[in-house]
């Protein structure tokens, strides 16, 4: 059985964290709630103005806990704007490379970042 989620009903962008938290916590609670052999389909008809920090908060965060092959047979995501499939495709590619990282990759990664944006700052 598959779970349907219309997004638009819920928020109007794919922009800030806080649109992303809304979506987050409805594909745990649906996520949560559905079989092994469920896909659930989020569509995103109506919605503007995709960033790749709202898919990155809202879904590709689920990379760290499932295999690539494992998201894409219970997560299917549709009606997005052609900005928003590049946002999308972007997001989860990164969230790809990121979680196959050893943590110790991950930590130089993420001091590395944290190096450039000191950097940016002084």
């Amino acid at each position: 059985m598959n779970k349907n989620i219309q997004v638009a009903n819920y928020t109007k962008n794919g922009f800030s964290i806080q649109d992303a938290n809304i979506v987050a916590s409805l594909v745990d609670k649906e996520l949560a709630d559905i079989g092994d052999d469920d896909t659930l389909i989020l569509d995103f008809t109506g919605v503007k103005f995709f960033t790749t920090l709202f898919f990155n908060t809202s879904l590709s965060r689920l990379l760290e806990n499932m295999s690539e092959e494992e998201y894409n047979k219970k997560i299917n995501v549709v009606g997005l704007t052609d900005v928003g499939v590049d946002a999308y495709k972007h997001s989860i590619s990164n969230a790809v490379d990121y979680y196959s990282m050893t943590e110790e990759q991950r930590k130089e990664h993420n001091q590395t970042i944290l190096d450039i944006l000191n950097e940016e700052q002084e």
